[in-house]
């Protein structure tokens, strides 16, 4: 108000050199506060996106640890397949029923599973908010790794069709299921604890030596494989993707 006032005067005073200054004052106040306000915006949108390199780093690397584990369990699978396939080939006759158990639990009855933790990003790109992060390679490696996620979940679940279809259609024909039914998962969540495992046992050598359970060692065998091949793929990208965002940190100004 008093800034209209004082150009009023100047006009009617004719003060044109004094207009001139109200003018490029007003001016220079209007650029002055654009520029504070964008510098408030830019800030703001700095540590939103700070936040979700921080949570997503979280989500990348609590996927990355589900993977190392998922592999552990994949190669104690291969393990027993590759047991139990050379006993079917007429090895290791000495090997005793829970030994078997053993090996049938963990190379034809359990099966591989991998639960993807990409809350932040799924969130991202369900909202159409993926530009939030502004460094264009970590954006291209997050649309990468979710066709790679698709991949893995592919193969766990034709690793599951095998197992209901094949495995467990034959052992449960052919095998005596309390020997390895009592056995604690691997996380100890549950068993059947009241069978005696060794009641009644028959000798499963003829059983396990017929071709068809050969056959789905070696079917499964492959699809392990592959799913080793897709989980190592997708284990790389997560940390490339993790060193993107410690890049994309760093330089922002952000530990």
């Amino acid at each position: 108000m008093m800034l209209l006032r004082s150009v009023t005067k100047h006009i009617k005073e004719q003060n044109w050199f004094a207009v001139f200054i109200d003018f490029l004052i007003v001016v220079v106040g209007v650029f002055i506060g654009i520029q504070v306000s964008n510098w408030n915006t830019d800030r703001a949108d700095r540590l939103l996106e700070a936040e979700t390199l921080v949570a997503l780093h979280e989500d990348i690397k609590a996927t990355a640890n589900s993977i190392a584990h998922v592999l552990i369990e994949a190669e104690v699978a291969d393990d027993s397949l590759r047991v139990l396939a050379e006993f079917a080939d007429g090895q290791h006759d000495d090997m005793d029923i829970p030994t078997i158990d053993q090996h049938i639990l963990a190379g034809v009855y359990a099966v591989l599973g991998f639960e993807p933790i990409m809350v932040t990003y799924d969130e991202l790109k369900n909202t159409g908010r993926l530009r939030l992060l502004k460094e264009q390679q970590l954006r291209k490696q997050l649309q990468i790794i979710d066709s790679q996620i698709t991949t893995l979940k592919t193969d766990e679940n034709a690793i599951l069709k095998a197992s209901y279809d094949m495995s467990d259609l034959f052992l449960i024909k052919n095998y005596d299921w309390r020997g390895f039914i009592t056995i604690p998962s691997r996380d100890g969540s549950y068993s059947v604890n009241w069978l005696d495992p060794m009641k009644d046992r028959r000798d499963p050598k003829d059983t396990l030596r017929q071709i068809e359970f050969m056959n789905i060692l070696f079917y499964r065998g492959r699809l392990n494989e592959s799913f080793k091949k897709s989980a190592k793929t997708l284990s790389v990208t997560l940390a490339e993707i993790d060193a993107l965002i410690a890049q994309r940190l760093a330089s922002i100004g952000q530990p």
